[in-house]
């Protein structure tokens, strides 16, 4: 950020204690999600670090680069980012595409989701693997919905991510893919670190907004430049007159060439 430009912007993080009580891991995940999220809906070159300060306090802080913006302006990219913040996740196996239908499974039956390209199934898609509790509750959705030989469909929804699966038969299995619906390999790593990140109940703090202009940026990159450039000519004026007192200076112009 110092050499491109920019705005950072950090929050602290509370955990609810609604879902997982592991912060430490949730603030890990929701890096990840806010990385991917704001990345495939707004910005072309932003990250997000989640990270600790003592034992207690958990920070993120997200970085647009080339995005200028002050605390004080109510501009688009900061609702951009707070909406994605406050939005409540959540991951839901159900038998019938209905809001108001029980789940069969949600998040806390997930253990982790992984984005990837399949090579057995030459598509792009995720991975979800089950806790023990999260297999049986699967195979037990698959058993009652394909019972006497018919099919069933199994309804996944999480946020924007809305897949329907068809089966034929009970599946007892510690994963599954799911690639409908999955155009490249950033939308898989996309919807994958919102899956992981829907284990956890966060709340945000905004707590700083740092700006870095386009030309504080330039400033930063010529004074860098400046020192190494000093550092490299003392570095080879000190390795000239040390060669030059071992009577080296021959191997020297060697090395350098």
């Amino acid at each position: 950020m110092s050499f491109n430009g920019g705005t950072t912007i950090t929050y602290k993080v509370k955990n609810t204690g609604l879902k997982s009580s592991n912060t430490a891991k949730g603030v890990e995940q929701y890096g990840l999600y806010l990385s991917n999220s704001l990345y495939s809906k707004y910005y072309y070159n932003c990250d997000a670090t989640g990270y600790s300060a003592g034992e207690r306090d958990y920070y993120i802080t997200i970085s647009l680069y080339d995005v200028y913006c002050d605390e004080s302006s109510e501009v688009d990219d900061l609702g951009a980012i707070e909406a994605v913040l406050n939005q409540k996740i959540s991951l839901t196996f159900k038998s019938e595409d209905s809001e108001t239908a029980a789940a069969a499974l949600t998040e806390d039956d997930i253990k982790k989701v992984t984005g990837l390209y399949s090579t057995a199934q030459r598509a792009y898609g995720v991975n979800i693997e089950f806790t023990k509790e999260g297999q049986q509750k699967f195979k037990d959705l698959t058993s009652s919905l394909t019972s006497e030989g018919s099919q069933g469909t199994v309804y996944i929804q999480s946020g924007a991510f809305k897949q329907q699966i068809t089966v034929e038969e009970t599946i007892d299995l510690e994963s599954v893919f799911i690639s409908g619906g999955v155009e490249n390999l950033a939308q898989a790593k996309s919807y994958a670190a919102q899956f992981n990140a829907a284990k956890y109940d966060l709340e945000f703090e905004r707590t700083n907004i740092n700006v870095i202009t386009r030309a504080q940026a330039v400033a930063n990159t010529v004074l860098t430049s400046v020192v190494m450039s000093l550092i490299v000519v003392l570095g080879c004026l000190l390795l000239i007159i040390l060669f030059k007192q071992l009577g080296l200076a021959i191997s020297l112009s060697m090395i350098l060439a």
